[in-house]
């Protein structure tokens, strides 16, 4: 491999994203691939996906994206991750674009994944609780009906 490819796969985390951007590099790019690339970035959502296989798919576009000598900067990358996700992290969003500069984009993902953990057990402790609180309610004596003798 010559210095040109070996460089845009350093810094590949896996062999499927080193394989993504090979793909890339050695595929002609038109100048309408790469709008279309850049655009699927821009609209990506994660709808239904699970927030792993959505920031996946946003991450294989920006290695496709500097696969084609178009690299996408981290901050670009962020805010259009951001972006796509639904309502329910619009308290993360806020705090994230609360500040000056973004983290790092790994560090970004972190928290986005730590935001994910507290939906999901918000979401199931009210029913936990509610199983707890109805339980013990059922083992406990109706008051007045007591058989204590004064």
């Amino acid at each position: 491999m010559s210095n040109g490819p070996l460089s845009q796969v350093i810094n590949s985390e896996s062999c499927h994203d080193a394989w993504i951007v090979l793909e890339t590099l050695y595929r002609s790019h038109t100048r309408d691939c790469i709008q279309q690339m850049k655009g699927e970035l821009q609209t990506l959502s994660k709808g239904s996906y699970s927030l792993e296989d959505y920031l996946h798919e946003a991450k294989s576009l920006a290695l496709s994206l500097r696969g084609a000598g178009k690299p996408m900067d981290d901050d670009d990358l962020i805010v259009c991750i951001l972006h796509g996700l639904r309502s329910e992290f619009d308290p993360i969003v806020a705090a994230l674009d609360a500040y000056d500069m973004f983290s790092p984009l790994e560090g970004v993902i972190s928290k986005l994944h730590d935001f994910e953990i507290r939906l999901h057990n918000a979401k199931t402790t009210p029913s936990i609780i509610a199983f707890y609180t109805n339980r013990n309610r059922s083992h406990t004596k109706p008051q007045g009906s007591s058989n204590v003798r004064d």
